[in-house]
């Protein structure tokens, strides 16, 4: 149902499935291949099949954090464009990763949103937080 700007592919990851979903058809109305998983595990089972340009994750989720996620992504693609997104950015403050990434509240409007893509797309990483 999403179509693509150029190749450019994404995975939204939030272990809130509405939401997750949400973004991934905000996105996909906006042009971006987007898939919305709603588990690190399976985001990550995913790369075997699809390297993407960009993630938009959630920091809070269960067995695997976002900003943990976020790391692997860039191992397996280290030009993958990062957000993560989290309503408590204060919680992040013990992770060992959490100065790679800028941070970026939730809730995000979607012009927030598709700013922040849109400058990551064109430079390194980017938060935003729940």
């Amino acid at each position: 149902m999403s179509t693509r700007i150029g190749n450019t592919v994404g995975f939204i990851v939030d272990d809130n499935e509405d939401l997750a979903d949400a973004v991934s058809e905000m996105l996909a109305a906006q042009g971006y291949l987007t898939t919305p998983f709603y588990t690190a595990a399976a985001a990550i089972d995913a790369l075997r099949h699809t390297i993407p340009d960009f993630i938009i994750t959630d920091f809070s989720m269960p067995v695997m954090d976002g900003l943990t996620l976020a790391t692997h992504m860039i191992r397996k693609n280290p030009d993958c464009k990062v957000i993560v997104v989290s309503g408590n950015p204060e919680a992040m403050g013990g992770h060992p990763h959490r100065h790679h990434f800028p941070v970026l509240q939730k809730p995000v409007s979607l012009s927030v949103m598709l700013e922040a893509l849109q400058r990551k797309m064109g430079s390194d990483v980017v938060v935003v937080a729940e």
